[in-house]
């Protein structure tokens, strides 16, 4: 059925009425990011919540099968992911598992040759970092890159589409994840209408039984995490070879990057319910 959903918006103390748009039974959260962005560690955390099944990066079977990425572990993966992207969509969006929200974790890449319907039935929000930062974690794996790679032309994409649409997605940067873990995620619970859960906070090393295995190899140091690490302010020093691929990157990223949310906006908006 259809109705309307109350979102806030980025202006402090406003309201907006988004456009009508296609609404599940239940919540299914899509988080937008590329890689590097925090979004394994935030999957985690939302697998800790009693209402909520996650689904990590559904649709990187059916990008791999349609666009024959040559990725790490690439013929592995083929035999344990679902490869049809619309399959996996009826699986995470359409299929009832028992839980109140389906959270998704996405990687902007991955969704292509997909059916841009569906994402007028799920809510959206977007995780960014700062290019220099994803590009100097990412090489220490993929040291061969282009700039597709990292997603920041199809996170600012995406971000139009659910726009255009009628959502008022969420943008809030990583690193003030980390800077303010409880803050972050009470906003983005607050924004979806679920309430916030005290066990968000802590993980067990892998994620904790809510969170499928298979992608373990590609966690890295995330895996034996058992929380949101501290932020630390460090210079992120990128190999001149990335120059044009850090130009183009920071481009599209700064498309967007004002629309993300400051730690002052997320406290005024909790502050409302006090």
């Amino acid at each position: 059925h259809r109705n309307y959903v109350l979102f806030y918006s980025r202006s402090p103390g406003c309201l907006q009425i988004d456009k009508m748009v296609d609404k599940n039974p239940r919540l299914v959260l899509n988080a937008w990011s590329g890689p590097r962005s925090l979004s394994t560690a935030t999957m985690f955390s939302f697998a800790q919540r009693s209402d909520t099944k996650v689904f990590d990066e559904p649709t990187y079977g059916h990008f791999l099968q349609l666009t024959g990425r040559d990725d790490p572990d690439r013929e592995n993966l083929m035999k344990i992911l679902e490869l049809d992207g619309t399959k996996s969509l009826v699986d995470c969006v359409d299929t009832d598992h028992g839980k109140a929200v389906h959270y998704l974790k996405h990687i902007s890449l991955h969704w292509i040759g997909l059916d841009d319907a569906w994402l007028k039935k799920m809510q959206h929000y977007f995780l960014l970092r700062d290019p220099a930062s994803v590009i100097y974690s990412y090489t220490k794996v993929q040291p061969n890159i282009v700039a597709r790679d990292l997603g920041f032309k199809e996170i600012y994409e995406l971000y139009c589409k659910v726009v255009e649409l009628g959502f008022d997605p969420l943008v809030i940067n990583s690193d003030d994840i980390r800077r303010e873990p409880e803050l972050s995620l009470r906003v983005i619970c607050k924004k979806y209408g679920i309430e916030f859960e005290q066990a968000m906070l802590t993980w067990e090393k892998g994620g904790g039984p809510n969170v499928n295995p298979q992608f373990h190899p590609w966690y890295g140091g995330v895996v034996n995490s058992t929380g949101f690490a501290p932020y630390e302010e460090k210079e992120v020093v990128v190999p001149e070879r990335y120059n044009d691929i850090m130009k183009e990157c920071q481009e599209w990223h700064d498309k967007i990057a004002d629309k993300a949310i400051t730690i002052d906006q997320m406290r005024e908006y909790i502050k409302e319910d006090n």
